[in-house]
């Protein structure tokens, strides 16, 4: 498990592909005894701090945009080095390279800081406005795709696809009322995440 975890927030998963996810990670287990039950161990304060300060100083640079998985890894390095953290390593999820832009994980269980691909701020902004439309009008499935293709190709992105297997995602607070609008007939843009091969995946989900 990654423990500590932090997600840049330029990174948006649908929230229900999450908690499906967690349901069907628990599904079938057996109850263990207290003793059997183990806890993750704290990452070190000092490697928090770094983590995040080298985060946050990188999306300045950036103007909030990215943090690309090069820079985090030179700089991170330096600084586990000045800590005397060498039992620690960092390393990319799949279909990260050098110019992904990426958030990061803790593993405190293996010391390994996982770099993670996100999605760049001013595509973030795009999609949400993407989202905001759906939310708001009846659109076709055809039309969202439209949209959300127009957002990514207007940022210049490459190597994604577009899904229609995810559950209704959007925001906590409205999620009630989103639910209803797809089983009225409409579709929306959810979400992103990854596959398992490290491909961006997009999704457009609505009436089953």
């Amino acid at each position: 498990m990654l423990g500590g975890w932090r997600r840049l927030a330029i990174d948006v998963t649908p929230l229900l592909v999450v908690l499906a996810f967690v349901a069907w990670s628990f599904a079938g287990t057996r109850p263990r005894a207290d003793s059997e039950i183990s806890v993750d161990p704290p990452a070190p304060d000092t490697l928090l701090q770094v983590a995040h300060e080298t985060e946050v100083a990188l999306l300045d640079k950036s103007d909030g945009d990215c943090v690309f998985a090069l820079d985090f890894e030179t700089r991170l390095t330096q600084e586990l080095a000045a800590l005397k953290l060498s039992d620690w390593s960092i390393e990319r999820s799949p279909g990260v390279v050098a110019q992904t832009c990426v958030g990061y994980g803790i593993d405190t269980t293996q010391h390994r800081i996982l770099l993670i691909s996100a999605v760049r701020g001013r595509v973030q902004e795009a999609l949400k406005d993407v989202a905001e439309a759906s939310y708001e009008n009846c659109l076709t499935k055809a039309e969202v795709v439209s949209r959300v293709e127009k957002a990514l190709n207007d940022q210049d992105q490459i190597g994604w696809e577009i899904r229609f297997d995810a559950p209704v995602g959007g925001p906590l607070d409205r999620l009630d009322a989103i639910v209803a609008h797809v089983k009225s007939g409409c579709f929306i843009y959810s979400g992103t995440g990854m596959s398992g091969e490290g491909q961006r995946l997009f999704f457009v989900v609505g009436p089953q």
